[in-house]
C-alpha cells in the first residue's frame, strides 16, 4: 500500500501511477504547477480559506463519503486513497481535453505540454505556471456532475467565440435595411443609368402610364390601353386613306356587308 502523500509531488506521483505512467521530473513539475493553481487541500497542505481534504487539484468526482465544499461542488474526501482515487477517475472521464492530459503525461517530456494540455481542457484551471488557454473547447466550463471544477465559475471567464453561422446570422440581423440606407436618385442619375446600360429603358407606354396612373406597369389596364391605340391608330389610316382617295376606297355599309 502506498504511504500517504506529504506534499504536491507526492500526490502527483500516486496520481501519475494511477493512471498508469512512469512519473517523470517535467510531469511533477507540471502536476505540482496545477495543484498551486487550483490550491486545493488547505487543510493537510496548509492552503488557507480550503477545506477540501485530500483533493489538491479540486474535483468534483464523488466518492462515498465525500463531501462538497462549495457550490460547485469541489468535494472533501476521507483519505489520501480516495482524493488520488478520485483524481484519477477524473482524469480517465471522456471530457474535453482529457485524452491530452493524459497523452502529454504519457510522454512525460515536456511539462509545457502538460500546462498547455490542462489549461485547454474542460477541467478549467484558468492558468498554470503562466500558461494560460490557447482556445476554449466548444463546451469548456461545463461542469458535468462528477467532473472538475471549471474557469466558468470565476469571475473574468472567457466566453467561447460564436460558430460561423451564428456570427453570420447576426451580421445579417444587425445590417440595416435597404430602405433605411437607400439614397434618393436623381433623374440625371436615373438617364445616366439607363444609358450606360446599367439600367433598362422604361418603354414609351409604361411612361405614359406613369404619367397617368402613377406607377401602372403592365397588367390588364397596360393590355387594354395598348389595344385601343392601335385601334384608335387603325382608324386614322383608314380615315386617311379614304380623304386621299374618295371614289375608290369606302367603307361598305354594315347593310351590303350583310347581304
Amino acid at each position: 500500500m502506498a504511504s500517504a502523500p506529504t506534499s504536491p509531488s507526492s500526490f502527483a506521483v500516486q496520481v501519475l501511477q494511477g493512471l498508469g505512467d512512469q512519473p517523470t521530473p517535467q510531469d511533477v513539475a507540471a502536476l505540482d504547477a496545477v495543484a498551486a493553481a487550483e490550491g486545493g487541500a488547505g487543510p493537510q497542505f496548509g492552503v488557507p480559506d480550503n477545506t477540501a481534504n485530500y483533493n489538491p487539484w479540486n474535483t468534483t468526482q464523488q466518492e462515498p463519503g465525500s463531501i462538497p465544499v462549495n457550490t460547485a461542488g469541489v468535494q472533501s474526501y476521507r483519505s489520501w486513497p480516495q482524493g488520488v482515487d478520485a483524481t484519477v477517475a477524473t482524469l480517465e472521464q471522456p471530457q474535453p481535453g482529457y485524452a491530452a492530459i493524459r497523452s502529454a503525461l504519457a510522454q512525460g517530456n515536456s511539462s509545457q505540454a502538460v500546462e498547455q494540455a490542462w489549461v485547454d481542457s474542460a477541467w478549467g484551471t484558468k492558468s498554470v505556471a503562466g500558461v494560460t488557454p490557447s482556445t476554449y473547447l466548444p463546451n469548456a466550463g461545463a461542469n458535468p456532475a462528477g467532473g472538475p471544477l471549471t474557469s466558468f465559475n470565476f469571475t473574468g471567464a472567457t466566453t467561447p467565440a460564436p460558430s460561423s453561422s451564428v456570427a453570420s446570422a447576426q451580421a445579417q440581423a444587425d445590417a440595416p435595411s435597404p430602405s433605411s440606407t437607400a439614397t434618393p436618385t436623381t433623374a440625371a442619375q436615373e438617364l445616366s443609368a439607363v444609358s450606360s446600360g446599367a439600367a433598362p429603358a422604361p418603354s414609351l407606354l409604361s411612361s405614359i402610364l406613369g404619367g397617368l396612373f402613377g406607377s401602372v406597369e403592365g397588367g390588364i389596364l397596360d393590355i387594354v390601353l395598348t389595344g385601343v391605340f392601335v385601334l384608335v391608330g387603325l382608324g386614322l389610316i383608314v380615315l386617311g386613306v379614304s380623304r386621299l382617295f374618295p371614289g375608290t376606297t369606302r367603307i361598305a355599309p354594315l347593310a351590303a356587308l350583310a347581304a
